[in-house]
Formats: C-alpha cells, structure tokens, sequence
C-alpha cells in the first residue's frame, strides 16, 4: 500500500497556501533555536521545519520533514512527504500524517492520530491517552496510559506497556507477554479485507486531516488578512439579518451558473464564463471553511472558557464532527448542500452587508 495521499494532500495544501500568499514562509527551512519561545499559534509551509524551543500555543506543518524536539504547549497538526518526528513535550493532541515514516520519543499529555508506511513509538515515549494508528508496520516500545488502536496492513510489534485496552488488526504480531494490561481484541480478517480496511481507514483519516488543515488556512486567512470578511460573515450570522446568508448564497449560486453559461453560449463570451465558472468552483471550495470559522466566532464568543479562550480549537472541533456527518449516508449530502449554500451566502454577503450591528463581537483568535 502505497501512501500516495499524502503526497497529493500536502502538495495540495502548500499549492493553496501559496497561492493566496498568505501562510507561506520566507525560507524553505525554518529551525526554531533552543531557548527561543513563541508565544502564539505557530504556521509554517516549506521543506524542512525544527522546532528546538518552545511554542506556547498549537502547531501547523506542511513540510517534507519535520522535527520537533522542542515543548509545545497546545495540539500538533503536521503532514509531511517524507518523514515526522516527535522528541519534545507536547501537551495536546498529535494529529499527523506521513508518507515513510513517523517516529516518537516524547511525552505527550493528549491523544495520538497518526497514519504512515511506518509508526514507531519509541522506549522514551509516554502517550498519556490513547493511540490510534493506521499504518503498514507499528511497533510500540514505549508507554500508553489508556487504549491503544493499531491497523496495520502488515506487521505489528507490541513490546512496551499499554494500560488499557488493544484493539488491533494485523497479518503478523508480536505481543510480548504482559505488556498490554487491559484486553486484547484481535480483528481476524483475510489479506484481501485488511488491505481493504487500511485503504479506506487511511482515505479518511487522511481526507479529515486535509480538510483540517483547510479550513485552518481559511481561518488564518480570514483572521490576519481578510479582517472585514470575517467580522462582516460572523456578524451576519449573530446579527438580525441573518436569515439573508441562505437567501445570498442560493441566489448567488444560481445567478452565477446563468451567468457564466451566458457567457460561454455566446462565442466572445468564453473566456469570461469560463473565469466567472472558475471563481464559483473556488468560493464553493471555501464556503465550508468560511462557515466553520463564522460558526466558531460565535461559539467562542458565548463559551470562550470551553476552548481555553482560544478559537482555533472551535475551528478543529467543527471540522471534525463535520468529518463525522459526512459519513453518514444521505444525511451527509443534505447537510453539505445546506452548508455550502449558507458558507457561499456568507461570502457573498460580506460584500453588501454593511455591519450595521457593531455589536460587541470581539473575535478570539
């Protein structure tokens, strides 16, 4: 099993993040040096990253190959082409993706979700929750303070300590005895259904990560860029206009659909309708993002303690229970069609609205 995926997904997301210009870094490498301390969420797009200090805040990483030996003191988020590997500290959550392999060393105080040809949680390591891991080789050396759940297309080694419960499938294992304290429940399947399994775990895991690492382009985006949009979209959402953002974004799908097959009808017209048809395709591609972010202005507004006053967290949450929804058959391609014409409405309506309300609505970033 090949890990094309995330090869195309993070090609895709420096593509984007360089085309906007917006999230691209200077240097193609970046190291943090030991002792340095960055006190906010931290961005970074390029070949290499180095994280040898500490990042108050969480951490975002489309790179070739990513180190971290440093703290960090919030969730990390890292697709790489090649190869990811955690030394340091980190007290939230890992969500990563690698093509050849991820290696761990650290401790961290949160969950792990990793997926890679080949995962490697080392002696040093102490996962304080749980594990869950897609990959075609796994080996656990070190320590998980709850469950752990392995899918591996081929082998599985099991050597360290798991406190909790193994959940695993596999083509070969090798459970060293006694190092899984809580119980074992073995998926026994054929090659041929755990391959299949893999593939379709993976393409999801990998498809919720990339639409993660989306929507926190937009909200960066929106939140140093594109200042007015955001405040203008959020405050069509809260203000007593709000019923205008569905009737925006219907109207305004339709009407570029007549227009840009106006244009290309008539000879002259094309490449005009063909630029217009290009531009929808583009706004309909964000219009999820924009909605997310609007949806967690708000949230952080009424509960800005939920998420330790920070409204990235609302914005990694959303994308996640909307990963969910769409996995439910039907419900799925209602609720989509209903966001994409409210996120396209509020797009469209951040032009017009005038933001009438200046209601207090500071936005927590």
């Amino acid at each position: 099993m090949k890990f094309k995926r995330a090869i195309i997904i993070a090609i895709l997301l420096i593509c984007s993040t360089l085309l906007v210009g917006a999230a691209k870094t200077e240097n193609v490498d970046e190291i943090i040096k030991s002792g340095e301390i960055i006190e906010k969420n931290h961005f970074f797009s390029g070949d290499r990253f180095e994280n040898n200090g500490t990042i108050d805040g969480s951490l975002f990483v489309i790179a070739q190959n990513a180190l971290v030996n440093g703290d960090v003191n919030g969730n990390i988020f890292i697709v790489a082409q090649n190869e990811i590997i955690i030394n340091g500290n980190i007290k939230g959550d890992i969500y990563i993706a690698a093509t050849d392999k991820i290696s761990i060393t650290g401790r961290v105080e949160g969950s792990i979700f990793v997926a890679s040809s080949i995962i490697s949680i080392e002696k040093r390591a102490n996962i304080n929750r749980s594990l869950y891991a897609v990959g075609q080789e796994i080996n656990v050396y070190g320590i998980i303070d709850r469950d752990a759940n392995l899918y591996s297309s081929n082998n599985m080694l099991v050597k360290g300590v798991i406190l909790g419960d193994l959940k695993y499938n596999a083509q070969t294992t090798n459970i060293v005895e006694g190092s899984v304290k809580g119980e074992t429940i073995i998926r026994n399947v054929e090659k041929e259904d755990t391959d299949k399994f893999f593939e379709n775990t993976t393409g999801q895991l990998f498809s919720t990560v990339s639409f993660i690492f989306t929507n926190l382009i937009i909200w960066f985006l929106l939140a140093f860029v594109f200042k007015e949009t955001r405040e203008k979209s959020s405050s069509l959402l809260l203000g007593n206009r709000n019923k205008l953002f569905f009737l925006y974004g219907l109207v305004g799908l339709l009407g570029t659909i007549v227009v840009s097959l106006g244009f290309i009808i008539s000879y002259i017209g094309i490449p005009f309708g063909l630029i217009i048809f290009l531009l929808m395709i583009a706004l309909l591609y964000t219009s999820i993002g924009v909605f997310i972010v609007a949806l967690s202005d708000i949230l952080g507004n009424k509960y800005p303690k939920f998420a330790g006053g920070n409204n990235i967290l609302y914005v990694v949450g959303l994308s996640i229970i909307y990963s969910l929804i769409m996995l439910i058959p039907y419900v799925s391609a209602l609720v989509n069609l209903l966001v994409v014409i409210i996120g396209y409405g509020l797009i469209i309506g951040s032009f017009y609205h005038k933001g009438e309300d200046k209601e207090e609505h500071s936005l927590i970033l």
